[in-house]
């Protein structure tokens, strides 16, 4: 119902939010399978595959995060007191600020740790900083599939 009472102007903010989400679901995706695929390569193979999963988070997890978030707070702006009283967010809003505070938190020390990871070209270092990365991107998308399920559902 509250896309029907949605401005046109609205619509860029929306589909940069979404666009930015979506991307940063799939670079997670990406990170968490060349962790997963490392951890059954050979040495060489193995640092490339972690070295990937650095540079998907670098180029692809972190701008994204950053268009979504930026839209985000745009769309909130235009929002703010026009569905909802002022001073009183949706709880569906609030859960979508709290994975996305503790998101850029989990981003920044996948960020270190993959990057130290890819830096270790033996097995041992790496694997174990893998193993770390895979957890808590694992996690992260956890979090991000209760946030969508969040904006989608709009529970009260």
């Amino acid at each position: 119902m509250l896309a029907i009472l949605r401005p046109s102007d609205w619509e860029w903010p929306l589909l940069i939010h979404l666009v930015g989400a979506f991307v940063l679901v799939g670079a997670l995706v990406a990170a968490v399978s060349a962790t997963a695929l490392a951890w059954a390569a050979d040495a060489p193979a193995a640092w490339r595959l972690r070295r990937l999963a650095f540079r998907t988070l670098l180029f692809a997890a972190l701008p994204s995060f950053i268009a979504f978030r930026v839209a985000a707070e745009w769309l909130y702006s235009k929002e703010e007191g026009k569905l909802w009283a002022k001073g009183e967010d949706p709880d569906w809003l609030g859960i979508g600020y709290i994975v996305s505070d503790a998101g850029l938190l989990l981003l920044v020390v996948l960020l270190v740790l993959s990057g130290l990871g890819a830096r270790r070209k033996t097995l041992e270092g790496g694997s174990r900083l893998g193993t770390w990365v895979l957890a808590l991107s694992s996690i992260y998308i956890v979090a991000l599939a209760i946030a969508w399920w969040a904006m989608t559902a709009k529970p009260t």
